[in-house]
């Protein structure tokens, strides 16, 4: 009831995600659902890991938890909407400027060296995981989807799947 949902951004494996407006205040949220008895297990704790993990991330390249529930069948959590294209989209257009390769650069190993420092590791960054904002003066560049991400709060039965995109793996996950 909180939220009115709008166009759907991703769907798959039993996760929707949505546009929103957040009826308190209008702002703009990003809503990522699930239906716990539809999926399997392992998607739901991936889902409530995600959630854990969101509430410790705060800081340069990130965006964090604005809340989570439960509604009707539904689990759902809520990120504040970041305006901009992901780097996927952006590349398409041809070689990043230098200015923002670097904001890109100096960004993401912010976002990560956050992430690190709690133990919490991404496991799938790559262009479509990377959101490109241009303000007014300043370019920002946010890391998101932390649904395959691993930390001591995973539960162990997931911890040494191979998870991400094949495309972007790490050498050594390779």
């Amino acid at each position: 009831g909180r939220y009115r949902l709008g166009v759907c951004l991703k769907s798959g494996h039993g996760v929707d995600t949505f546009l929103a407006i957040d009826e308190t205040n209008e702002s703009e949220v990003v809503v990522k659902s699930i239906v716990p008895h539809l999926i399997h297990d392992a998607a739901r704790l991936r889902f409530e890991h995600e959630t854990h993990v969101l509430r410790q991330l705060t800081g340069t390249g990130l965006v964090g938890l604005y809340d989570a529930g439960v509604t009707d069948e539904h689990w759902y959590l809520v990120q504040p909407f970041m305006p901009g294209s992901t780097l996927e989209e952006v590349l398409k257009s041809g070689p990043l400027s230098l200015e923002l390769a670097l904001r890109a650069a100096i960004d993401l190993a912010s976002a990560l060296d956050v992430a690190h420092g709690a133990g919490i590791f991404h496991r799938d960054v790559k262009p479509a995981n990377v959101i490109v904002g241009r303000g007014e003066h300043q370019v920002t560049v946010t890391l998101i989807d932390f649904g395959f991400a691993r930390s001591p709060l995973l539960d162990e039965s997931l911890n040494d799947q191979l998870v991400g995109t094949v495309r972007y793996l790490a050498p050594e996950a390779a």
